[in-house]
């Protein structure tokens, strides 16, 4: 019976926490919250509240100091927060005009592509409005779209220069073969060839002093070009040289491509697979900085 009695005796020693210890964190937190603030510690709020004539001119000096330091820190604080505001703003600002120039070229591209079929072609065929793609150039999308087959596409290119008489020539301009470019090469971003076909010459106006000539001709693009171009709002960049050393730089911005595909995809069905990334663009969409 001893030691029945004797175990609860034991648990409740164990478990329960020694009057002395309770004390002492007692006094601990009393003693913590008793100690008073140093003016370092103290906020600009709790500074100004401090009433300085009850104060030693130790003290107040330090006081002094403190409120100080708590001043400089506090407008320090608010022309950083005026910067973080002003930058947001420029930031909202810039993605507000990025987004509505996105919109525009966009909106310009899906309004003017053309599809359709022609009364002698049985298929459907798909064309963007000409866009200035270089410094003497413009380009179009086309597709062709058979019902039953693989679908075509292709950039349209036309390069247009000059060709003058040569400084200190007293004879009229006379058209040579040497004035033409001949445009034959041409690479995607990251060297991949472009295959050009259908080139062609065209020859414009012509005075004593020289002519105005095109070349046209037509670059391959394949169907995955085009979704990935209209899925990450990336645009189509072909670089096009001549073996005479002449190069063009071809751009055809990533909304432009974005309003084509979306356009075809209206009429047709086709590139079903790009709608969604198309749609949730970031371009098309507010982004703003936190």
């Amino acid at each position: 019976m001893k030691h029945i009695l004797v175990l609860p005796f034991l648990l409740f020693s164990v478990s329960a926490p020694s009057q002395a210890t309770v004390t002492l964190q007692d006094q601990a937190v009393a003693t913590e919250q008793a100690t008073p603030k140093t003016f370092s510690e103290m906020s600009l709020e709790e500074l100004k509240a401090v009433n300085t004539k009850t104060l030693d001119r130790e003290d107040r000096k330090a006081h002094k100091k403190a409120l100080k330091a708590a001043k400089k820190a506090e407008k320090e604080r608010l022309a950083a927060e005026r910067k973080r505001l002003k930058e947001k703003a420029e930031t909202e600002k810039f993605w507000a005009k990025q987004m509505k120039r996105h919109r525009d070229k966009y909106d310009a591209s899906y309004n003017a592509t053309r599809v359709g079929k022609k009364a002698y072609d049985a298929d459907i065929t798909a064309l963007s409005r000409g866009v200035r793609a270089g410094h003497h150039a413009y380009a179009w999308l086309w597709s062709r779209l058979p019902a039953n087959g693989r679908d075509e596409h292709a950039i349209l290119v036309e390069v247009e220069y000059r060709a003058e008489r040569r400084s200190g020539d007293t004879e009229p301009f006379e058209l040579r073969s040497y004035h033409w470019r001949r445009y034959d090469r041409a690479a995607f971003d990251g060297g991949q060839r472009a295959d050009i076909s259908n080139y062609q010459r065209l020859v414009g106006t012509c005075s004593e002093y020289g002519c105005n000539l095109t070349e046209s001709m037509e670059i391959a693009l394949t169907h995955q070009q085009l979704v990935e171009a209209a899925t990450k709002a990336g645009a189509i960049n072909i670089k096009l040289w001549s073996g005479g050393g002449f190069k063009e730089y071809l751009n055809i911005s990533g909304p432009t491509v974005q309003g084509y595909v979306m356009r075809i995809h209206d009429r047709t069905g086709l590139f079903g697979e790009a709608v969604d990334a198309i749609s949730a663009s970031e371009y098309l969409q507010p982004k703003y900085a936190d």
